[in-house]
Protein backbone atom coordinates (compact mmCIF):
# COMPACT_ATOMS: atom_id res chain seq x y z
CA UNK A 1 0.00 0.00 0.00
CA UNK A 2 1.20 3.48 0.00
CA UNK A 3 -0.18 7.06 1.35
CA UNK A 4 0.61 10.54 0.51
CA UNK A 5 -0.59 13.56 1.70
CA UNK A 6 -1.85 16.59 -0.46
CA UNK A 7 0.87 19.38 0.55
CA UNK A 8 -1.70 22.09 -0.48
CA UNK A 9 -4.87 21.21 1.35
CA UNK A 10 -4.49 20.33 5.06
CA UNK A 11 -6.33 17.08 5.59
CA UNK A 12 -6.49 15.49 2.12
CA UNK A 13 -4.94 12.24 1.69
CA UNK A 14 -4.37 8.94 -0.68
CA UNK A 15 -3.92 5.60 -0.09
CA UNK A 16 -3.47 2.45 -1.68
CA UNK A 17 -3.94 -1.19 -0.04
CA UNK A 18 -1.86 -3.78 -0.76
CA UNK A 19 -5.01 -5.97 -1.04
CA UNK A 20 -7.07 -3.93 -3.26
CA UNK A 21 -6.41 -2.41 -6.59
CA UNK A 22 -7.25 1.56 -6.85
CA UNK A 23 -6.67 4.63 -4.77
CA UNK A 24 -8.71 6.14 -2.09
CA UNK A 25 -9.31 9.65 -1.43
CA UNK A 26 -10.17 11.48 2.32
CA UNK A 27 -10.49 14.86 2.72
CA UNK A 28 -11.58 14.80 6.31
CA UNK A 29 -8.09 14.04 7.42
CA UNK A 30 -8.85 9.82 7.41
CA UNK A 31 -12.38 10.10 8.77
CA UNK A 32 -13.84 9.11 6.05
CA UNK A 33 -12.84 7.61 2.41
CA UNK A 34 -14.08 7.60 -1.28
CA UNK A 35 -12.42 4.72 -3.55
CA UNK A 36 -11.69 7.18 -6.80
CA UNK A 37 -13.23 5.55 -10.38
CA UNK A 38 -10.74 3.70 -13.34
CA UNK A 39 -7.49 2.83 -12.78
CA UNK A 40 -7.85 -0.62 -12.13
CA UNK A 41 -4.36 -1.50 -11.11
CA UNK A 42 -2.94 -2.52 -7.79
CA UNK A 43 -1.17 0.61 -6.48
CA UNK A 44 2.14 0.51 -5.09
CA UNK A 45 3.46 4.57 -4.64
CA UNK A 46 1.36 7.45 -4.98
CA UNK A 47 2.79 11.23 -5.18
CA UNK A 48 1.14 14.49 -5.10
CA UNK A 49 1.52 17.38 -7.57
CA UNK A 50 3.06 20.47 -5.45
CA UNK A 51 0.97 22.88 -7.25
CA UNK A 52 -2.09 21.09 -8.85
CA UNK A 53 -3.35 18.97 -6.01
CA UNK A 54 -6.37 17.90 -8.55
CA UNK A 55 -3.39 16.19 -9.79
CA UNK A 56 -1.98 12.95 -8.15
CA UNK A 57 0.15 10.31 -10.04
CA UNK A 58 0.18 6.64 -8.93
CA UNK A 59 3.13 4.32 -9.52
CA UNK A 60 1.26 0.60 -10.21
CA UNK A 61 2.16 -2.95 -11.47
CA UNK A 62 0.33 -1.36 -15.07
CA UNK A 63 2.82 1.69 -14.66
CA UNK A 64 2.13 5.21 -13.76
CA UNK A 65 -1.14 6.77 -13.89
CA UNK A 66 -1.88 10.88 -13.53
CA UNK A 67 -5.28 11.78 -12.36
CA UNK A 68 -7.35 15.05 -12.95
CA UNK A 69 -9.93 14.54 -10.45
CA UNK A 70 -11.37 11.13 -10.34
CA UNK A 71 -10.28 10.20 -14.10
CA UNK A 72 -6.86 8.20 -14.77
CA UNK A 73 -4.77 9.05 -17.69
CA UNK A 74 -1.40 5.96 -18.13
CA UNK A 75 1.85 7.62 -18.60
CA UNK A 76 4.07 4.69 -19.48
CA UNK A 77 5.69 5.86 -22.93
CA UNK A 78 9.17 5.01 -22.58
CA UNK A 79 8.84 3.02 -19.23
CA UNK A 80 11.09 0.01 -19.74
CA UNK A 81 9.33 -1.85 -16.49
CA UNK A 82 5.59 -1.56 -15.97
CA UNK A 83 6.09 -2.40 -12.51
CA UNK A 84 6.48 0.54 -10.55
CA UNK A 85 8.18 0.46 -7.12
CA UNK A 86 8.49 4.51 -6.61
CA UNK A 87 7.57 7.55 -7.67
CA UNK A 88 9.07 11.54 -6.02
CA UNK A 89 7.67 14.55 -7.89
CA UNK A 90 10.07 17.84 -7.30
CA UNK A 91 9.17 20.54 -5.03
CA UNK A 92 8.69 22.85 -8.44
CA UNK A 93 6.48 20.15 -9.83
CA UNK A 94 8.39 20.08 -13.32
CA UNK A 95 9.71 16.53 -13.00
CA UNK A 96 8.21 13.22 -11.89
CA UNK A 97 10.92 10.27 -11.44
CA UNK A 98 9.92 6.47 -11.09
CA UNK A 99 11.69 3.73 -9.63
CA UNK A 100 10.86 0.69 -11.54
CA UNK A 101 12.33 -3.21 -12.22
CA UNK A 102 13.87 -1.76 -14.91
CA UNK A 103 15.34 1.14 -13.49
CA UNK A 104 14.67 4.61 -12.93
CA UNK A 105 13.29 7.17 -14.95
CA UNK A 106 11.73 10.73 -15.28
CA UNK A 107 8.96 12.22 -16.68
CA UNK A 108 8.88 16.21 -17.64
CA UNK A 109 5.40 17.46 -16.18
CA UNK A 110 3.22 19.50 -18.16
CA UNK A 111 1.29 22.99 -17.00
CA UNK A 112 -1.11 22.48 -19.42
CA UNK A 113 -4.66 22.20 -17.92
CA UNK A 114 -5.54 19.23 -20.29
CA UNK A 115 -2.67 17.84 -22.71
CA UNK A 116 -4.77 16.16 -25.56
CA UNK A 117 -4.31 12.17 -24.35
CA UNK A 118 -6.07 13.10 -21.19
CA UNK A 119 -9.50 13.29 -23.66
CA UNK A 120 -8.16 9.75 -24.77
CA UNK A 121 -7.81 8.53 -21.65
CA UNK A 122 -11.02 9.57 -20.47
CA UNK A 123 -13.17 7.55 -23.37
CA UNK A 124 -10.72 4.54 -21.95
CA UNK A 125 -11.60 4.61 -18.75
CA UNK A 126 -15.38 5.49 -19.13
CA UNK A 127 -15.32 1.97 -21.20
CA UNK A 128 -13.76 0.73 -18.69
CA UNK A 129 -15.73 1.17 -15.95
CA UNK A 130 -18.70 0.38 -18.28
CA UNK A 131 -17.86 -2.82 -19.32
CA UNK A 132 -16.79 -2.24 -22.75
CA UNK A 133 -12.94 -1.33 -22.83
CA UNK A 134 -11.03 -2.79 -25.45
CA UNK A 135 -7.67 -4.88 -24.64
CA UNK A 136 -4.65 -3.39 -23.11
CA UNK A 137 -3.01 -3.22 -26.77
CA UNK A 138 -5.26 -0.51 -27.49
CA UNK A 139 -4.31 1.48 -24.19
CA UNK A 140 -0.82 1.03 -24.95
CA UNK A 141 -1.31 2.37 -28.38
CA UNK A 142 -3.35 5.76 -27.12
CA UNK A 143 -0.72 5.58 -24.59
CA UNK A 144 2.72 5.82 -27.40
CA UNK A 145 0.76 8.80 -28.76
CA UNK A 146 1.32 10.86 -25.77
CA UNK A 147 3.84 13.79 -26.33
CA UNK A 148 6.15 13.34 -23.19
CA UNK A 149 8.04 9.85 -22.91
CA UNK A 150 9.84 8.48 -19.97
CA UNK A 151 13.45 9.41 -20.20
CA UNK A 152 15.68 6.42 -18.28
CA UNK A 153 18.64 7.73 -15.68
CA UNK A 154 22.06 6.03 -16.00
CA UNK A 155 22.49 3.08 -14.56
CA UNK A 156 24.58 3.07 -11.56
CA UNK A 157 28.56 2.12 -12.66
CA UNK A 158 27.42 2.31 -16.41
CA UNK A 159 30.04 4.94 -17.22
CA UNK A 160 27.27 7.30 -19.22
CA UNK A 161 26.41 10.71 -17.82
Amino acid sequence: GALALDPSKPGTMYCSLDYDVGVFRSRDSGATWTRMKGIGAEVTTLAVHPGQPSVVYAGSDRGVFRSRGDRWVPLNSGLASPFVRALAIDPGGRALHAGTLGGAFDYEVSDAPCAPLDVACVVATDAEETGTAGDEAALESRNRSAESIWRAFPQPGSGRQ
